[in-house]
């Protein structure tokens, strides 16, 4: 029972930062001299999301098909992201390490 409350309290702590986190990138994404700190933050969301992934037993792998999979269909669809920037194809070839 003391696993089950405690694995509950953290996955409410994460999810609370989680939160505070990405308030923190709107602050952050208006300021030109935040870059550091927006980046910083963006590296948590990261961190946290993985731990949120490994608490709930959802396998990164799956996580990162369902990546390629919304990828592949903005690609497909011509999402504004990878019309006019290149970003889903960026992306792809970071995930799949190229």
């Amino acid at each position: 029972m003391d696993e089950i409350l405690y694995n509950l309290k953290l996955t409410t702590t994460v999810k609370n930062e989680l939160l505070k986190d990405i308030g923190s990138i709107f602050d952050y994404s208006s300021q030109r001299d935040k870059k550091e700190e927006l980046t910083q933050t963006i590296g948590s969301c990261f961190l946290e999301l993985m731990i949120l992934c490994r608490r709930y037993g959802i396998d990164m792998k799956t996580v990162n098909s369902y990546m390629m999979d919304r990828i592949n269909t903005g690609i497909l669809d011509g999402n504004m992201c990878e019309t006019k920037f290149g970003d889903l194809s960026k992306i792809a070839n970071y995930i799949r390490g190229d």
